[in-house]
């Protein structure tokens, strides 16, 4: 299933946040468009520990009313690239909503940043 250009997503919506106990609130295919009207979704806020700690790599924390340099969304910001790949993604309240739909929970999770996460995994091969 496809969500505009993108796969529907599955492993950001699996029953348990990833390597933890804390429990999404369900998403089924059908519910995952945010155009798709849904009054009941509830999801769990949640920022895992460390990141919450503010190692150099995270964001500090965006919802609260006396941020004084709150980030830059859809450029670059600093050293942060908060572009999307994926085009522009909505902000509710000055936070970035998941472009590919709901997953069940709010907040970071492991992510350190707030909006795009990009990364790299370097391979090494030998002939």
């Amino acid at each position: 299933m496809t969500l505009g250009r993108m796969t529907l997503h599955q492993k950001a919506r699996q029953p348990c946040y990833h390597k933890s106990d804390i429990q999404r609130f369900l998403v089924p295919d059908d519910k995952v468009d945010w155009a798709v009207i849904w009054p009941e979704y509830d999801p769990i806020d949640y920022t895992c520990p460390h990141v919450l700690e503010m190692p150099p790599w995270a964001d500090t924390e965006i919802r609260c009313s006396n941020l004084e340099n709150p980030p830059k969304f859809h450029t670059l910001d600093g050293n942060v690239d908060r572009i999307s790949g994926f085009g522009n993604y909505s902000l509710i309240d000055g936070v970035p909503r998941n472009p590919a739909g709901r997953t069940g929970i709010i907040g970071r999770g492991a992510l350190g940043r707030w909006g795009p996460n990009h990364a790299a995994d370097p391979v090494t091969t030998r002939q």
